[in-house]
């Protein structure tokens, strides 16, 4: 085989003049600058064994529109000091028994969520003899669980939501055509909003959270770094 999309690592310019200036033990191919946005282009390199690479794994459930709520994307990208690495001599990775995908920065696959939640991803990157194992566990996601999608919602000082999650909060907040509340939780699986002065029509609540990866390893690799960002969303009307 877990923001759609995920959000690629940053990388600055201070580390693209840390590489140049500590040298490296990997040729790169000439010609490599900085992209038009100002973010260095991906690196090419003669070897690209895993000891040479850093992995970073990216998983975001869920979205705030139709086609991403309940679909989970699994973002995998390899680095070189810092950089993204270009590939060009066949690499793959083959992720839970699936065909090798043939990399060219990085791999990037949704699934139904219900079908990976809580499931361990075990993935192997070959480059030519060699190939190195990755692994992590996909968090469940937060769940809204009233008011229920469609529902006719009254507007209220302290409108009910309620909601069930893994881990801390980065927050619930309810809409309306033009406005906006931030829900404060208020016990367990439970918060409120002032949707008072909300105007009658369509609206929704969302509930952010960032989740913990567990059972991350990528023993073969240079480093590791996890990141997922999990939304749930519910459309109401409020009346």
């Amino acid at each position: 085989m877990c923001r759609q999309h995920f959000t690629s690592v940053i990388v600055g310019v201070l580390a693209a003049l840390l590489f140049l200036l500590a040298g490296c033990t990997n040729d790169v191919h000439p010609g490599q600058g900085v992209s038009d946005h100002g973010v260095p282009a991906p690196i090419i390199l003669t070897d690209t064994s895993p000891t040479h690479l850093s992995v970073a794994i990216g998983v975001t459930i869920g979205g705030y529109d139709a086609t991403s709520r309940d679909t989970t994307e699994i973002a995998i990208q390899f680095l070189y000091n810092g950089r993204l690495v270009q590939f060009t001599k066949g690499e793959t990775l083959a992720c839970n028994g699936a065909k090798p995908t043939a990399l060219t920065t990085g791999f990037d696959q949704k699934y139904p969520t219900l079908t990976v939640a809580n499931t361990l991803i075990a993935c192997t990157y070959t480059s030519g003899h060699t190939s190195g194992t990755l692994q992590f566990r996909i968090p469940s996601g937060p769940v809204i669980l009233s008011p229920i999608e469609g529902a006719s919602v009254a507007r209220s000082g302290a409108t009910l939501v309620r909601f069930q999650a893994q881990g801390a909060l980065s927050g619930i907040v309810a809409l309306g055509i033009q406005q906006k509340a931030i829900a404060h939780i208020t016990e367990p699986g439970v918060a409120t909003a002032d949707t008072s002065r909300f105007v009658a029509g369509v609206g929704s609540i969302s509930l952010s959270q960032y989740p913990t990866i567990t059972g991350a390893e990528a023993p073969a690799f240079a480093s590791l770094q996890t990141n997922c960002t999990a939304i749930a969303q519910t459309d109401v009307t409020w009346s």
